[in-house]
């Protein structure tokens, strides 16, 4: 076999578009394969987490969608639509019904939430986090949304937690919410730059994403210590502009072009 492909051998083709219910069973796949530390313990229920994909495509619709490379789902984002501010949002589960979105999507609301981004580590390779959340937020633009907002795990604060020596599980509450709150600006040199720690949380920051605030006990995730970071993503265009349906539509299409041509997301502000 060849080791270095030819200048005629096509380079992997990476695409994003609507989730489709045949994606559901390699969805269930994804899930486990992603966030596997999560569901450490033995929780986890394929046939569970088949009914919620099933039921969150159902009410998500175009708000689901998935990443390819060759053909293959790699990543999937999921995003809901509501009127709550961010100060409203205090849990994953209360938020978005435990994942299912019955009774927390409107249709019309003027923020979204994202519900889940599960990305393979063959989808990071070939940037599927950039291109589904330039889609996601084609589809914002599109429809003049105010504010995203999402919860970002931090996965990587227990591995700090072991560096620094620390016996997180001796200290009270506050003492623990203060090291959480300290931990979401700690970098390290990435790459000959200072970047943030938490490779989850400096994903979406370098994205443009702004964090808010840091909540406990928001989701069930024993590397992050069941804190999460409430962030938020304001609308891009200027007020000006995103009163004007059709620029804002033109915006949005011209966003969602991009996100399949990877090589135009760079020139995105």
């Amino acid at each position: 076999m060849n080791k270095y492909p030819s200048k005629f051998e096509k380079a992997p083709r990476s695409i994003v578009r609507e989730a489709r219910y045949e994606d559901i069973d390699r969805l269930v796949e994804l899930e486990f394969e992603t966030f596997h530390d999560v569901y450490e313990g033995g929780t986890f229920d394929a046939r569970a987490v088949r009914n919620m994909m099933l039921t969150r495509l159902s009410i998500a619709q175009e708000l689901m969608i998935v990443g390819e490379v060759d053909g293959v789902v790699e990543g999937v984002m999921a995003c809901q639509r509501s009127n709550k501010g961010s100060d409203d949002v205090k849990s994953w589960e209360e938020t978005t019904n435990n994942g299912t979105l019955v009774g927390t999507h409107v249709p019309d609301g003027k923020n979204f939430y994202i519900v889940n981004l599960a990305i393979t580590k063959k989808g990071t390779e070939h940037k599927l986090f950039d291109q589904l959340t330039a889609r996601m937020i084609a589809r914002f633009v599109e429809v003049r949304g105010e504010e995203a907002q999402l919860l970002s795990r931090i996965p990587q604060f227990s591995q700090w937690l072991i560096e620094q020596g620390i016996d997180f599980e001796a200290l009270d509450n506050d003492e623990q919410d203060a090291l959480a709150n300290k931990y979401v600006t700690v970098t390290k040199m990435i790459d000959g730059k200072e970047r943030l720690y938490d490779g989850v949380l400096r994903r979406y920051v370098e994205f443009g994403v702004k964090p808010v605030s840091v909540l406990r006990d928001s989701y069930n995730d024993p590397s992050s210590h069941n804190y999460e970071v409430l962030c938020i993503f304001k609308n891009p265009l200027p007020e000006t502009l995103k009163r004007n349906r059709i620029i804002a539509r033109l915006a949005g299409r011209a966003i969602r072009y991009a996100s399949n041509h990877p090589d135009l997301l760079r020139y995105l502000p």
